[in-house]
C-alpha cells in the first residue's frame, strides 16, 4: 500500500493555533517528524519534504496528524 501525505497550503496559518514568536504558523509537525515536514520559510505552512520516506515513519507521521492543532494533515492511502 503506498501513501501520500498532505499538508493544506495555508491551513496551519492563522491565529487558531497561536503566533508562536509572530510567525504565524506553528511548526509541531516539523519538531514531532522533521524527516518528513520542513518548514523552509518562517512565516509559510510546513510542508513534507520531496522524497521523504512516508512509508518508513507512518506511525510519527500519524502522530503528527493526531496532534495538529488546525486538523491541515492528511494521510492517504492508494
Amino acid at each position: 500500500m503506498a501513501i501520500d501525505v498532505i499538508v493544506n497550503p495555508g491551513g496551519c496559518w492563522g491565529r487558531l493555533i497561536g503566533e508562536d514568536c509572530d510567525q504565524g504558523a506553528c511548526d509541531q509537525c516539523v519538531q514531532m517528524c522533521p524527516e518528513v515536514f520542513e518548514k523552509p520559510i518562517a512565516n509559510a505552512c510546513a510542508r513534507v519534504r520531496l522524497g521523504a520516506d512516508l512509508a518508513r515513519h507512518v506511525e510519527r507521521i500519524r502522530q503528527a496528524i493526531e496532534a495538529c492543532p488546525s486538523d491541515a494533515i492528511r494521510l492517504l492511502a492508494r
